[in-house]
């Protein structure tokens, strides 16, 4: 139990619980006065009544994709997810990114350097009448794999990623 007076060891205390629990969706806190005038903590945990289809099947597509490699050469998966305008924040907690590190930990696919997730092609109007074009994208990059990529090349998602050896 937390004391209610002490919110620097409230904070630490949602820390622990969020890093003992990586896929718990998200804890809202805020604090309240009773009628006492005592300091109280209210926490909410949200997350949806159904499971999340969306990850699922994108999960199921890169399982799919994976099955095409036969993990001889360093390999890349590019994900496309239509109609996403930006992948901000998603490399932090996300359900993207735990899905992601999920998949490689349980699979130990040394030869697959990453996940590339990118969305349609946009171009944008900057300042001084110029326009930025590019595809809105994030890279989750394996912690297992052994790969080393040397020299630029071409990849189905863009112009990234580099040619690769494997260690």
């Amino acid at each position: 139990m937390v004391n209610n007076d002490n919110s620097e060891e409230f904070d630490q205390k949602i820390i622990e619980i969020q890093k003992n629990n990586p896929t718990l969706p998200y804890l809202v806190a805020s604090t309240w006065k009773n009628k006492d005038s005592e300091k109280m903590w209210v926490i909410f945990k949200l997350e949806s009544k159904t499971e999340d289809q969306v990850i699922k099947k994108i999960i199921e597509e890169i399982n799919d994709g994976i099955k095409q490699f036969t993990g001889n050469s360093s390999s890349i998966i590019c994900c496309h997810i239509p109609e996403i305008d930006s992948f901000s924040g998603l490399e932090n907690s996300s359900a993207v990114k735990n899905a992601t590190n999920q998949l490689f930990d349980e699979k130990k696919l040394e030869y697959l350097w990453g996940i590339i997730y990118f969305s349609d092609y946009q171009i944008k109007k900057m300042v001084n009448s110029h326009f930025q074009s590019f595809y809105p994208m994030i890279s989750l990059a394996n912690s297992t794999s052994k790969c080393n990529f040397e020299g630029q090349r071409e990849v189905s998602c863009g112009k990234m990623g580099t040619s690769p050896t494997t260690k």
